[in-house]
């Protein structure tokens, strides 16, 4: 299985194009730990990525084993 910190970034060519940056708050790591998890075990990492319209997207993570999904639309600008 592969595991990935949430952090989305789009990029085109070499250059990057946005970021987004997802951590699970200091409550749900600290509950996390609490349980006997390690602090790595208690990262956000993404599991889905998938497309809902030209700019939405739905992402989930396991949010420190507290599962989480939310929507991003990504705002494109004119050139």
């Amino acid at each position: 299985m592969l595991k990935r910190k949430a952090k989305l970034t789009r990029n085109k060519l070499n250059y990057l194009l946005q970021r987004f940056q997802w951590s699970s708050s200091g409550a749900h790591r600290e509950l996390c730990n609490l349980k006997g998890r390690s602090d790595d075990e208690c990262q956000n990492y993404l599991r889905v990525f998938g497309r809902q319209g030209p700019n939405k997207f739905l992402v989930c993570g396991t949010n420190a084993y507290k599962p989480l999904c939310r929507q991003f639309t990504i705002k494109v600008s004119p050139r």
